[in-house]
């Protein structure tokens, strides 16, 4: 966990030195490191409450760790849609993809899930997984809708030397 924090760390610092660059650029080099920061992101909440079940923690705490992991993506995901240096749709839209990953593994869940943590929970948690999806994406559209008419419709003017 300390090893994937510090990876994670060291990750949004590279991508706090971002400058407008072409899209080839952005593509090629920057999206990369984006994408793998929101896998970062995930691995590190998902080993939080793995954690917590390695010391043997009681149904209802691992539930409760469970729901604070989600808050935690959720979190996450708006931080980078706000966040000025951090701006970008590409760590977010990994994390939307996980709630819905999340979601549909809980549309049948393991006997001994629900011996665990019975019927009622799952289906909490898994509805609670897709309307976070819903959130999140709801809060993404119109970040990409705002991106798509800067890179588009933005007119670049080059002075030319005399």
């Amino acid at each position: 966990l300390i090893c994937l924090i510090s990876l994670l760390l060291t990750q949004i610092h590279t991508i706090s030195n971002d400058e407008r660059r072409s899209w080839l650029e952005y593509m090629l080099f920057r999206f990369p490191f984006f994408l793998h920061t929101g896998w970062m992101v995930l691995m590190t909440t998902d080993h939080f409450a793995l954690l917590f079940r390695a010391f043997g923690t009681s149904a209802h705490m691992q539930a409760a760790i469970d729901i604070l992991s989600l808050a935690l993506l959720l979190a996450a995901g708006v931080a980078c849609l706000i966040r000025p240096p951090y701006s970008d749709f590409v760590i977010p839209a990994v994390i939307v993809w996980c709630f819905l990953g999340i979601a549909t593994r809980l549309e049948e869940p393991s006997e001994k899930m629900l011996e665990m943590y019975g019927n009622t929970l799952v289906l909490a948690i898994r509805d609670c997984s897709f309307i976070l999806a819903g959130v999140l994406s709801c809060c993404l559209a119109p970040c990409i809708v705002v991106w798509l008419f800067r890179e588009c419709c933005t007119i670049r003017v080059v002075e030319l030397e005399e």
